[in-house]
């Protein structure tokens, strides 16, 4: 009786052809392997389906240039529970892959059960201190005394991320869009202690209980600053491959305000990628540890 070691059969997926003209006379594509030379969902599904008719002991690979018809991409990948090599073809010309794991449908529950749970007591012991902190922030500055602006959480979705307000009305208008920094005028006085202790970010609980985002994820950031790093930060868009958290692994290694925007996508990528109950509870233990005071923050 033949006892032949089983091979899994590779699939290609999203643009094969400019993928096949970037690695040049380099042999990652073989012959007997399956392309599917489309970045659209629904002929990716159709193509797919016909494949694992064949064979379902398959290793997918995904190169795409569009980055929102990758996350829709990811997003069917997970719900059908596949995991994926993602290649990308960086700015200095080198080529990475990265291996994201499927994530069983428990582990998700269980996260999105401690979010509600842990938003929910959040909320509730600390109202009198969330009143406390509305009020001042009304007398501090004029305007709503919670802040909302357009963030983007996971596959590319655009929400309203809630603060409490921190700068005078309407600042936030003049400009245009980029990060605070020392002495910024923008930033009342009272503006100035939230935001050093990050208290500002308690309403984000509400964006957590509502599904928006979770309490632990890479950081969210404005859709036109998202636009501009994509373009200018190897592997940025891999960080929207999971909800937007209040707090992170490159949080908790210091990376917070005004840190290396380049090694913030390191940490979230290696989080992505390493991802479990586990670690979400080990990150949401060292926020507590590391405490709420932000050096970086202005």
């Amino acid at each position: 009786m033949s006892n032949k070691l089983k091979i899994k059969k590779n699939i290609f997926i999203g643009s094969i052809g400019i993928l096949k003209s970037i690695y040049n006379k380099v042999s990652i594509i073989e012959e007997d392997d399956f392309c599917i030379n489309t970045e659209d969902i629904d002929e990716i599904d159709l193509e797919l389906k016909k494949i694992l008719k064949i064979t379902r002991d398959v290793c997918l690979y995904a190169y795409f240039l569009d980055y929102e018809k990758f996350y829709i991409f990811m997003a069917y990948i997970q719900k059908r529970k596949f995991s994926v090599n993602v290649i990308k073809y960086n700015n200095n010309n080198s080529i990475n892959t990265f291996f994201f794991p499927s994530y069983s449908n428990l582990s998700c529950f269980i996260k999105r059960l401690f979010d509600i749970l842990v938003s929910l007591f959040g909320i509730i012991v600390f109202l009198p201190i969330w009143l406390t902190i509305l009020l001042f922030c009304s007398i501090s500055t004029k305007g709503s005394p919670i802040f909302k602006q357009n963030r983007i959480t996971q596959y590319g979705k655009i929400f309203e991320m809630y603060k409490f307000r921190s700068m005078y009305a309407r600042s936030e208008e003049k400009g245009g869009a980029h990060w605070t920094h020392q002495g910024d005028m923008r930033i009342t006085k009272f503006g100035s202690i939230i935001r050093k202790f990050s208290i500002d970010e308690f309403a984000q609980l509400l964006n957590v209980l509502k599904g928006d985002m979770s309490l632990i994820g890479p950081r969210p950031e404005r859709p036109e600053l998202v636009e501009k790093f994509i373009k200018d930060i190897d592997n940025y868009e891999l960080r929207h491959l999971f909800k937007a958290g209040m707090s992170g692994w490159a949080q908790v290694n210091g990376l917070r305000g005004d840190t290396s925007l380049k090694k913030r996508v390191e940490y979230d990528v290696y989080y992505l990628q390493n991802w479990s109950i586990l670690f979400d509870l080990k990150i949401f233990v060292k926020t507590f540890i590391r405490g709420f005071k932000n050096e970086n923050a202005y």
